[in-house]
C-alpha cells in the first residue's frame, strides 16, 4: 500500500491524504485509503488476493471519486454499493 501512497504523491504534488487503514471487504483483507487532489476526493479500496497454487496476484480496487464539496454527500450511497460486492470464485 505505502507503494501506491508514494506513487501518488509523486504524481500529485497536492495530494492530502484523509484516511488511510486496513479494512476487510467480501471476507478479505483489504485497504481504505481516501485522499483528495485536484479538487477531487478519491475513495480507493482494495484487496491483493494472492493465488496460493501460484505466483499470481490479483489486485481488486473499487474507487468513488466526487468533487471534495459533493464526496460526504454520495459517500453514504457509495459504501452501500462497495459494501454489496463480493467475489467469485
Amino acid at each position: 500500500m505505502q507503494l501506491n501512497i508514494n506513487d501518488l504523491k509523486n504524481k500529485n504534488s497536492d495530494l492530502k491524504i484523509l484516511e488511510s487503514s486496513p479494512t476487510t471487504l467480501c471476507g478479505m483483507l483489504a485497504h481504505r485509503l481516501a485522499y483528495e487532489v485536484q479538487g477531487r476526493t478519491h475513495l480507493n479500496v482494495m484487496i491483493i488476493r494472492s493465488n496460493e497454487s501460484s505466483n499470481d496476484n490479483t489486485v481488486y480496487m473499487i474507487v468513488y471519486v466526487a468533487e471534495t464539496t459533493k464526496y460526504p454527500i454520495y459517500l453514504p450511497i457509495a459504501q452501500k454499493i462497495i459494501n454489496s460486492f463480493g467475489l467469485l470464485g
